[in-house]
């Protein structure tokens, strides 16, 4: 794999002091890309994940609704995955380091996985209200009661307790810790395995499908995570429920048929495998301009 790959997924053999400001702007560049590209796969696949659709029932939904709904509650999700983004690139980039520096005996297999899972815990700390909201905005029973993002942030915020912006946030930290781990150790080792790119356009293909066949890999094993987090954040105000009371609702709602839990997972890891595919080779293509830039200045 290129040099940037390893240089931007931690390799140990970078200069621990190297500014990490690349890996948080790279990140939140790539989310903007990518979730503007898939938000309307995202919406589809909700429904499903939601209410257990059929892809034709899901599609057929948002088609009825429109085009001036197509994006609505976009701002929500290109907040979150910028944002997401950013820290979850920034955060491993910079603990990486950190240890490289302050922990050199450290084995690095063991920093690189507890550097992915800090950066997941930071990340979700992060996005969590943001997720909360977009949900909301995609669930069709508050079409009429949010007008747009920033309508339901305040409506959350004056009428429920702040706790209300991180309904389900158990579910997001323990997807996020180890997506990232499973993310950042598979995407480090893949030089050793995918073939050398010789052209530009032959690299910005290996660092496409070498997202996305990671992202789709992660977004099917933590599929039912997500499916009881969208459960959870479908709900606004009222107790708080545990993921395993929610999910046990769910799984006997579905005739207690675990492939149920499923629904929806063909849309899943077709947008998870274009959405990391574009962040992954955006990702590469702006650490390579960051690059250059600072090439040219110094």
């Amino acid at each position: 794999m290129s040099n940037s790959i390893n240089t931007c997924a931690g390799n140990e053999n970078a200069p621990a002091h190297r500014s990490r400001w690349k890996d948080f702007a790279g990140g939140f560049l790539s989310g903007l890309i990518s979730i503007t590209v898939t938000y309307p796969l995202h919406k589809i696949m909700f429904r499903q994940m939601r209410d257990g659709l059929p892809l034709t029932v899901a599609v057929e939904q948002v088609r009825k609704e429109g085009f001036s709904m197509l994006y609505r509650g976009v701002l929500s999700p290109l907040g979150m995955r910028a944002v997401s983004l950013s820290m979850m690139f920034g955060s491993y980039g910079s603990c990486r380091a950190f240890l490289q520096t302050n922990a050199p005996g450290l084995n690095k297999h063991a920093a690189l996985l507890l550097s992915a899972t800090i950066a997941g815990i930071s990340e979700a700390c992060v996005v969590v209200p943001f997720e909360r909201v977009q949900t909301l905005l995609l669930d069709k029973k508050f079409n009429l009661r949010f007008q747009n993002t920033l309508h339901a942030f305040l409506h959350v915020w004056k009428h429920h307790p702040k706790t209300e912006f991180y309904r389900g946030a158990s579910t997001i930290i323990v997807r996020n810790s180890f997506a990232n781990a499973l993310y950042f150790s598979v995407r480090e080792n893949a030089g050793k395995v995918m073939p050398q790119p010789s052209t530009s356009f032959g690299k910005f293909i290996i660092d496409f499908i070498n997202g996305g066949l990671i992202g789709a890999i992660n977004s099917t094993l933590y599929y039912p995570v997500n499916v009881v987090k969208t459960r959870m954040q479908s709900r606004l105000g009222g107790p708080f429920q545990s993921p395993r009371e929610v999910f046990v609702k769910i799984y006997n709602e579905r005739g207690r048929r675990l492939h149920e839990m499923y629904r929806g997972i063909h849309m899943n890891y077709t947008r998870s495998m274009l959405s990391w595919g574009i962040t992954n080779a955006s990702f590469e293509l702006l650490h390579k301009y960051f690059d250059n830039v600072s090439s040219k200045e110094r």
